[in-house]
């Protein structure tokens, strides 16, 4: 996902805090989320020219999946979601 650039870390939290309650009641598995940091766009998008991207690993239905899009869709702060199936589950320990 992209989160809008000038949102603090408290309102970034808060909604990778929301995902996390949503995968964890409907019985998912919430992975890790790997925080990329603020980019700069190739275009601008809604007149925006960078963004704060994270990568979420989930382990989900697709209802659970479709309910993450659907509220992250109608956050004011996230610019974009881009949902990607894995063949790999997901994990929660760290590799080294």
């Amino acid at each position: 996902m992209i989160v809008h650039p000038d949102a603090d870390e408290d309102a970034r939290n808060a909604i990778l805090d929301r995902v996390e309650k949503i995968v964890n009641d409907d019985g998912g598995v919430f992975g890790p989320v790997d925080d990329w940091g603020t980019k700069r766009f190739a275009y601008e998008i809604d007149h925006l020219k960078e963004g704060h991207y994270y990568v979420i690993r989930l382990d989900v239905e697709t209802s659970t999946l479709d309910e993450v899009v659907r509220v992250l869709g109608i956050q004011d702060q996230v610019i974009r979601t881009m949902p990607v199936k894995f063949d790999e589950p997901v994990t929660t320990s760290v590799e080294e």
